[in-house]
């Protein structure tokens, strides 16, 4: 076993002690470990800290407690520190979940708030189409707007932040043999849903509705469907809905 500069086990603290399963023994130069502690019997911890016996039962000197004592000190300063790196950790992670609940509105924060409903015309019954192309639908009477991300002057919607949105399109319509009433769901220039519907007489009314992924400036638009025709009054027949499911 090796050796330090004062001639006992590298081992052993200050004053020759090791501790033992029922005892302390006490290392004297010139003497073999082995008979006085054995590597199977050292003593037990518990959470990582040596758990001292009873000194009023065993001869030692004040500094052979000592010695015990530093190694338990020592002990006990290496489970702090990794109870630190456990708590800066969590505290992170408390972080990271004030974040998220901020984004959706909870008590973190008021997060951002985003409703609209629109109707096709403020007054009065309106018809559009019938197109045999798509063309860009405005529905200019605001119901809702909250966070204003739609714009009625262009019947476009803007993602003020990226997320996961739900939209809602209500057509209505007269009957008719060759003409239909509906409409489609752009994202950007993508095709994405269509509310759709023809019978030959009477009213025909349809809806459509999809859950989006949207990127932070994203456009959301409603376009006539080819060869199909929007009809609307003051009962808002015909509406275009949107929200905020919660940001990503």
């Amino acid at each position: 076993m090796p050796e330090n500069h004062l001639g006992y086990p590298s081992d052993l603290g200050r004053g020759g002690v090791r501790i033992c399963h029922k005892s302390a023994s006490i290392w004297k130069p010139g003497t073999h470990l082995a008979a006085h502690c054995s590597p199977q019997k050292q003593l037990q911890s518990r959470d990582g800290i040596p758990v001292l016996p009873d000194f009023t039962k065993m001869n030692l000197s004040p500094e052979q407690r000592l010695v015990m004592l530093e190694a338990k000190v020592k002990a006990i300063e290496g489970v702090v520190g990794d109870h630190t790196q456990d708590i800066a950790a969590v505290e992170k992670k408390q972080e990271k979940h004030a974040e998220i609940l901020a984004g959706l509105g909870g008590s973190g924060g008021g997060g951002v708030k985003v409703s609209f409903t629109a109707a096709l015309r403020c007054s009065g019954a309106v018809t559009i189409g019938p197109s045999k192309e798509k063309i860009a639908v405005t529905y200019e009477n605001v119901i809702t707007n909250v966070g204003g991300a739609y714009n009625p002057e262009t019947g476009i919607f803007t993602a003020p932040v990226k997320g996961v949105y739900f939209f809602t399109v209500t057509a209505f319509g007269e009957g008719h043999g060759h003409v239909g009433t509906g409409v489609c769901l752009h994202r950007n220039d993508e095709h994405t849903v269509v509310a759709w519907s023809r019978q030959p007489d009477q009213k025909v009314s349809t809806t459509n509705s999809a859950s989006l992924l949207l990127e932070n400036s994203d456009n959301v638009c409603v376009k006539l469907w080819p060869n199909s025709w929007l009809f609307d009054n003051d009962s808002n027949l015909s509406t275009f809905s949107g929200h905020l499911l919660f940001p990503m």
